[in-house]
């Protein structure tokens, strides 16, 4: 597939023509196409500047699911960063007014499971 992709003599859409005739010809069980989506997306991963070529409206369903399944990863991926990002602002404004309200660093240590010393870097800040 990717010497297929990287040469320079067969048109975007001569590729995407051999990536439907593959699809129509193989008709894998959905369980192996799953498989082989899970394959070939490290693949799509480290091709990906060359994959921008083939656009996902274009592309066959078995490089569509792949391209899917990636998406749904970045997705999720992204959610789980944002929700602890917000997770640990959260904590630290918490922190933060603990600190103004003269609560000891020992007990906010112990409350939210930071280190000491980054409690006390927060009340220098206050300072």
């Amino acid at each position: 597939m990717r010497e297929l992709i990287r040469n320079k003599n067969y048109s975007r859409t001569a590729i995407q023509a051999v990536f439907h005739f593959i699809d129509y010809l193989l008709q894998l069980p959905e369980a192996y196409t799953k498989k082989l989506s899970n394959e070939i997306r490290p693949i799509i991963r480290e091709e990906t500047e060359l994959m921008e070529l083939y656009n996902k409206e274009n592309a066959s369903p078995t490089i569509k699911n792949a391209f899917d399944l990636e998406w749904e990863r970045g997705v999720q991926q992204g959610l789980e960063q944002g929700l602890e990002k917000g997770l640990e602002q959260g904590v630290k404004k918490v922190v933060l007014e603990m600190l103004r309200k003269g609560t000891p660093t020992e007990f906010i240590a112990e409350v939210t499971h930071l280190e000491k010393e980054e409690i006390e870097k927060m009340r220098e800040m206050l300072q």
